[in-house]
């Protein structure tokens, strides 16, 4: 008999061979007493079971650490990062920690960091989560403001105890998880009581002013908000309040502190729910005392802080960039001296906290680490890696076991804090990192091992992004003449960009080693616009004019083809082109709007089906099947349009559209030669942002800006209707 099972990080096998003829053998010669065999047989077999009881233990324990597997919708075989970290906050024991994020919030233990349950959010973002006294459940609070009671060991969703909404900017628990308070776009505080969630919340009118920052009293009764100036039309600052303070019982005002001060980069308000600290960008931290209504101390510190958090029995300031300065603050509150500098996180802290027994930190940096400190001697306990930012672009291997993956925590498609990940289709963890230079690098290629860089001279280099080294260059243009965002073919052999005139430049990679002169250029009449996309072998280039018709040139003898989209120039105008994609037979183009999907005959130029999806979306990812017998489309954000002055907002002006982050996550299938809906799928709790294929074509992976990467079953998800 062989049990297997496998181990954290990798694959082994633990193997338990009980050969029970040679066993009895062994008796036989051993022992003539039958008494004495029947005992040794009896014990055999009791050892035997105590072994398969510890194996399957071995296998139960090393499945649970599987959590690549949790939470995993129907279809889904795995799930790679863990979304994009919120916050963090402890048990009351301090054996456990929560990690709030886009896409649930994470348990782990707090003594070796080890992954111990999966809280998983459905529709959105988890920006906040406090467990309750007894530590036995934990209270977590959506980005739109919805809340939810869990047990906090199962993982089980005990409870929802209020709904969400589109409108909601910001969000805070208390610490004894007695109240919610959000703020929201019309300029206005809720306080919802979550012991008697059918109660109507207490509103509190606002300034017109956005807020940055919003914090919570344990007890409920203090909201303390830093907001942003508000500028008119025209860049000047018509009110800029730094500092609020709220009293949740009375609705009275208790600190008012207005602008003309340095900008609030982070703020905390601590339990006596009577100072608040701050950090601004003159690298200075304040105390405030808010009965005082006054700065009760102030000290520099070395860098902007971007996250803070006290510890008030040993009385310790932690002020964490890149690196983290523990202040030891004085029982008298006016001089703060340096304790301690903690090293060893290397990108910006965006959350912290420290232990009940204030013995411990930890602290969360964008790049996805979380880092465990000892407080009194600085060294690091442990490192939890695994949160990687949103997924922009995806790649398999050409063997298939590899995936890779570009990932940033910014909004920008090159953010400072970007990196490409090799993940291992084995064991589902990452095999390699590589840090990229967002000042180089502004465009990839398709199966991401190569970036585009445009050069102060007008060349644009194609780097080898592993080693770095320039793989071939594109001279003769002038700085900017050429957009550098290339389309490539399905096979990567042929790209294609345009420049400022509107020509279309098309190049063979295998030449491009050789010369930099285009195998072919299409000139454009001057109304037509941006190149799109190309066919999977390079031959035919679809050209985007206004946003509304689609242009397809025959790039072998440069002789114009169709015009696809000819939308008239009086139609709504939310009817614009936001996606745009081939089949790989070349036969079909699919056009997306924020309305619906259109599919077209390339050779006919003919629509031949319509398809409605589910919203009004700001954007569309399109892929097709490798058969091309199926189009798969991942709408972006709804669109929400409202009457003109209907929805004033917190600066004090109207806007008549918002995008919301809900069912962002969804993908649908449709059949490509009749445009009927198959099936609708969902896994992430924001927008998807690419598709990719695997090279056998059984594994589809969806990339989010949850900061996940789904893979899913082909065979299976294309048959549920």
């Amino acid at each position: 008999m062989v049990l297997s099972y496998y181990g954290i990080g990798g694959k082994s096998s633990l193997n338990l061979k009980i050969k029970t003829n040679l066993l009895h053998h062994q008796v036989r010669h051993r022992y003539k007493s039958n008494r004495e065999d029947e005992k040794l047989k009896k014990t055999l077999i009791f050892s035997a079971i105590v072994i398969l009881l510890i194996g399957y233990q071995l296998i139960s324990i090393c499945v649970a650490q599987d959590y690549s597997k949790w939470g995993l919708p129907e279809g889904a075989i795995a799930r790679l990062g863990k979304g994009n970290i919120n916050e963090i906050t402890f048990s009351p024991d301090g054996t456990k920690f929560a990690v709030s994020t886009s896409i649930g919030v994470w348990i782990y233990n707090a003594e070796n960091g080890k992954e111990l349950a999966l809280l998983k959010s459905d529709e959105i973002d988890i920006v906040s989560s406090v467990f309750t006294p007894d530590g036995k459940s934990l209270m977590s609070a959506a980005a739109n403001g919805e809340t939810h009671l869990w047990n906090a060991t199962t993982g089980e969703k005990l409870s929802r105890l209020t709904d969400g909404n589109d409108f909601v900017e910001k969000v805070a628990l208390s610490g004894d998880t007695t109240k919610l308070v959000t703020n929201s776009m019309d300029d206005k505080f809720r306080v919802y009581d979550l012991e008697n969630p059918n109660t109507d919340p207490l509103v509190i009118d606002d300034t017109f002013q956005s807020v940055k920052y919003l914090g919570f009293s344990t007890d409920g009764e203090i909201i303390a908000a830093t907001k942003i100036p508000h500028h008119s039309q025209y860049g000047r600052v018509v009110e800029n309040v730094r500092l609020q303070v709220w009293n949740t019982k009375t609705k009275n005002q208790l600190l008012n502190i207005p602008g003309e001060d340095p900008y609030i980069t982070a703020m905390i308000l601590l339990a006596d729910g009577n100072t608040i600290v701050t950090a601004d960008v003159d690298n200075q931290i304040q105390f405030w005392n808010i009965a005082a209504e006054s700065v009760s101390h102030t000290f520099k510190v070395s860098e902007v802080g971007t996250t803070l958090v006290y510890a008030p029995k040993s009385r310790i300031l932690a002020s964490c960039n890149e690196k983290i300065s523990l202040w030891d603050i004085s029982s008298n509150g006016e001089q703060a001296t340096l304790k301690r500098t903690l090293k060893g996180q290397k990108h910006t802290i965006i959350a912290s906290e420290f232990s009940p027994d204030e013995n411990t930190l930890v602290t969360a940096s964008n790049d996805g680490a979380i880092v465990a400190w000892d407080v009194k001697t600085g060294k690091q306990l442990f490192n939890t890696t695994g949160h990687t930012g949103t997924t922009k672009q995806l790649a398999f291997s050409e063997t298939g076991d590899t995936l890779i993956s570009v990932n940033s925590r910014s909004g920008h498609w090159i953010g400072w804090d970007t990196k490409i990940h090799d993940w291992d289709l084995t064991t589902n963890s990452i095999l390699s990192s590589e840090k990229l230079d967002y000042r180089k690098i502004k465009h990839f290629s398709p199966d991401c091992r190569t970036g585009i860089v445009a050069k102060e001279n007008g060349d644009i280099e194609f780097l080898d992004i592993e080693s770095e080294e320039r793989q071939f260059t594109i001279k003769g243009f002038e700085k900017g003449e050429l957009n550098v965002y290339f389309t490539f073919s399905a096979d990567g052999k042929v790209i294609a960009t345009n420049d400022r005139e509107g020509k279309i430049h098309v190049w063979k990679i295998a030449d491009l080693k050789q010369t930099s002169k285009p195998w072919r250029t299409l000139t454009q009449t001057a109304k037509q616009g941006r190149m799109e996309t190309l066919s999977a072998d390079g031959h035919t280039v679809a050209i985007e004019e206004n946003s509304r018709i689609v242009h397809l040139w025959n790039v072998i003898n440069t002789e114009y083809q169709q015009t696809l989209y000819d939308l008239p120039r009086k139609s709504n105008t939310t009817r614009t082109i936001t996606g745009l994609r081939f089949s790989p037979d070349g036969k079909t183009i699919v056009t997306g709007n924020q309305e619906e999907i259109r599919l077209w005959d390339t050779k006919t130029g003919n629509e031949f089906a319509l398809c409605i999806h589910d919203r009004s979306t700001d954007s569309i990812v399109f892929l097709f099947s490798p058969d091309s017998s199926i189009l798969i489309s991942a709408c972006g954000r709804a669109v929400i349009d409202f009457d003109d002055r209907e929805l004033r907002t917190a600066p004090g002006s109207y806007i008549t559209r918002i995008y919301s982050e809900n069912y962002g996550g969804t993908f649908q299938l449709w059949n490509a030669k009749t445009g009927e809906l198959l099936s609708t799928h969902t896994g992430h709790t924001n927008r998807i942002k690419t598709l990719a294929f695997s090279s056998d074509g059984k594994t589809l992976a969806t990339g989010g800006a949850d900061g996940t990467i789904l893979l899913w079953d082909w065979e299976k998800i294309k048959t549920m209707g």
